[in-house]
């Protein structure tokens, strides 16, 4: 978590007003902003949990609940694979981003990839009874998803130091995780 964290306080800019689409318990967001203090959450979830560090209210995984260009930048952090109409729930950040879309999430380069992918996906989501519909999606279909709402690429990590050598070889390949910051043109 400190990784992504550290990743996402840099990527963000200070003092921003950041909805996080999916945002779990809101663990990762109170974390970046013990790292840059003037960064502040929101966040929406389908799922409620008792406790979110973050405020937190439930949505219905489509439709985001505010109005265009409410927030500085909109976060999916591992979320979008989640989602049967993956570029719905993404048109829907961009409407209330006012200006940037912070995307992390997973690409796989062949079939073994996904495989590591979608078994990761089970053992950290499985247990909360987070729905797994393993809709991952290759780097070229996601800058294609970018390119057709308008978006530039501003930053992108794709080589994301999530996990600790040995761990690293199987589950930190080139891509497997990666980071973007997403510019409204």
């Amino acid at each position: 978590m400190n990784v992504l964290a550290d990743e996402l306080a840099r990527l963000i800019p200070a003092g921003s007003h950041v909805l996080d689409v999916g945002c779990g318990d809101g663990t990762i967001d109170r974390a970046v902003m013990e790292r840059a203090p003037a960064t502040e959450y929101a966040g929406i979830d389908v799922m409620a949990r008792p406790v979110c560090a973050i405020p937190c209210t439930t949505y219905n995984g489509t439709s985001i609940p505010h109005a265009d260009d409410s927030f500085d930048v909109v976060q999916f952090i591992d979320v979008l694979h989640h989602a049967d109409e993956i570029e719905a729930v993404f048109a829907e950040a961009v409407r209330v981003s006012r200006r940037y879309v912070v995307l992390k999430d997973h690409s796989f380069a062949n079939r073994f990839e996904y495989e590591i992918i979608k078994w990761m996906d089970w053992v950290g989501n499985a247990p909360h009874g987070v729905r797994l519909p393993y809709n991952f999606k290759d780097l070229a279909w996601w800058r294609a998803l970018i390119a057709r709402h308008g978006l530039t690429i501003r930053a992108f990590n794709s080589r994301v130091a999530l996990y600790p050598f040995p761990f690293s070889e199987l589950f930190g390949r080139d891509g497997m995780d990666f980071v973007m910051l997403l510019e409204k043109s």
